[in-house]
């Protein structure tokens, strides 16, 4: 944005000074452009909150989805232990996750 302020004989003033329509010769296309870039700015804000609400319900939905496996691999490992080998489990700040090897029945490895 391009604009001129006069700000008077002080080259520093102790006080800050508002340009207002006798101080200040604002460029219109400067103006024009800036409100533009303004729109712009107001859009991508909005796409960007989009986003991160989409990667938040999915964040939710993905969440749901492990608790599910895990209770699944878990019931399966009780109920048929010989078709689950549980090979590694940790755990993070918000979800627990099994690394499972589900056999299919009749099927050795």
């Amino acid at each position: 944005m391009h604009y001129d302020v006069k700000i008077g004989n002080m080259p520093f003033s102790p006080a800050p000074i508002i340009p207002t329509a006798t101080t200040a010769k604002i460029n219109p296309i400067s103006l024009v452009m800036t409100f533009t870039s303004v729109l712009k700015l107001k859009d991508l804000y909005k796409a960007l909150l989009c986003i991160a609400e989409t990667i938040y319900e999915n964040d939710i939905l993905i969440n749901q989805a492990e608790q599910s496996l895990d209770k699944a691999v878990t019931i399966l490992h009780y109920t048929r232990p010989e078709h689950v080998n549980i090979e590694t489990q940790y755990r993070t700040d918000r979800i627990r996750i099994h690394m499972a090897d589900i056999r299919p029945l009749g099927v050795s490895f």
